[in-house]
């Protein structure tokens, strides 16, 4: 069991955690533009990004990590990543299957950096990072058909990449039957 565990076990056997909110409404408080959500990394990109909160792990990184050090200042014990549809499904919306991989590994740190500026302001109060695992958007999901096994195998392999990189806890989203299975043949893979 590693210290982080051993951490949160104490914590969950003492009161409750606390856990963030909603990064998607955080992000709408910033009224950013196509311009402010493409950056200089998608500045030719050739589909609309704006409203896709994900890439803002790599256009807008500060921006990320001052959320969620809100959120932690405002007393959440964990934190998720802003990865919620960081999932070569989820992507598709946007053409950035190819990236899938670098949002979910900016993700990650931006929620890293901002749990380590808060600890070092007050390291008697443990925090901790959460990977967010999108349930999948359902209307791409449902348009173009996509099989229950291409589900698992997509949030698997960022389940995969991600965990290595900081992550002590996975927050799995789920809704939907089909979506609960998964996640569950996920875990339970673990």
């Amino acid at each position: 069991m590693t210290e982080s565990e051993k951490q949160l076990r104490k914590i969950l056997a003492e009161r409750v955690a606390i856990l963030d909110g909603a990064m998607g409404t955080m992000i709408q408080s910033y009224k950013l533009d196509e311009q402010a959500f493409r950056g200089a990394q998608f500045v030719h990109h050739g589909h609309d990004l704006k409203g896709c909160n994900d890439v803002l792990c790599i256009t807008k990184p500060d921006l990320v990590t001052d959320i969620h050090i809100q959120y932690l200042e405002a007393g959440a014990d964990i934190i998720e990543t802003n990865t919620f549809n960081s999932t070569s499904v989820s992507m598709t919306d946007y053409r950035l299957e190819s990236v899938v991989y670098d949002l979910n590994f900016a993700g990650a740190q931006a929620a890293k950096k901002a749990v380590e500026l808060v600890m070092a302001k007050d390291p008697t109060r443990p925090r901790f990072v959460a990977g967010a695992i999108a349930r999948g958007q359902a209307p791409c999901i449902s348009a173009v058909g996509f099989v229950f096994t291409r589900i698992v195998a997509c949030v698997s392999t960022i389940d995969q990449r991600k965990v290595p990189i900081v992550l002590k806890i996975i927050g799995v989203e789920v809704s939907k039957r089909m979506r609960i299975e998964t996640h569950v043949r996920i875990v339970r893979k673990k």
